[in-house]
């Protein structure tokens, strides 16, 4: 059944229950694969891709963030066709899914629109990008923040609402938990770009600080 007529049926809130679970459940996939913390990956999922839902912070994997407008669409068709849409006009400062990854620098470690949005890929490069933070740097906490931005400003803010998100990050139930330790030594606000450019991702600022809109992640393309 197409996704359009599924909103239809079963509306959004419906729909919602079954695709909110997806980024958390390839975040648990990928963090055992590479020897990622599952909680660190689940916090960053969170920190580009948290939406209410079910009166839960919960990443949502159909969400783009386009030169820092936000579109957050019901389904992986939907988001797919929207995200094809922005590219044929030319424009390549596109962030995709669970992760948000930047068109311009990781669209061609995928085959396809289609991948860049699936959950298990866009999970799986990001494990593998902040695994390779954390073997240059040798902490997770400084990968988290290279992953949002080399600006060691926008670094720091960032990871200040990382750390008040992972203390209240949910708890998976239990068979998704990690339990091996880590391998190897918009209505919502959307982010603008600050300083040369940089990608955002798609909390809304009022849920993490309040008052201050959230910093723009990784550099964008010009």
């Amino acid at each position: 059944m197409a996704a359009a007529l599924l909103v239809a049926i079963l509306g959004w809130p419906a729909l919602a229950k079954t695709d909110a679970a997806l980024c958390d459940q390839a975040a648990s996939v990928a963090a055992r694969k590479h020897g990622v913390p599952l909680d660190v990956l689940r916090t960053v999922a969170l920190l580009e891709t948290g939406h209410a839902q079910g009166g839960q912070m919960r990443p949502w994997p159909w969400a783009l963030n386009a030169g820092g407008q936000s579109h957050w669409l019901p389904s992986k068709a939907e988001a797919v066709t929207k995200a094809r849409a922005i590219l044929a006009t030319g424009r390549r400062n596109l962030d995709f899914g669970c992760f948000q990854l930047n068109y311009h620098w990781h669209g061609t470690h995928f085959a396809s629109v289609e991948d860049m949005l699936d959950p298990a890929q866009n999970a799986d490069y990001a494990a593998r990008y902040l695994l390779g933070h954390y073997r240059r740097l040798g902490d997770w906490k400084a990968a988290v923040g290279a992953y949002h931005s080399r600006t060691a400003e926008y670094a720091q803010r960032y990871l200040a609402r990382y750390d008040a998100l992972a203390q209240a990050l949910a708890p998976l139930p239990a068979p998704q938990r990690q339990t091996t330790a880590p391998s190897s030594t918009n209505g919502y606000a959307l982010l603008t770009g600050h300083g040369g450019g940089t990608r955002g991702s798609l909390v809304p600022a009022s849920v993490l600080s309040g008052t201050q809109p959230l910093l723009p992640l990784l550099e964008r393309a010009p």
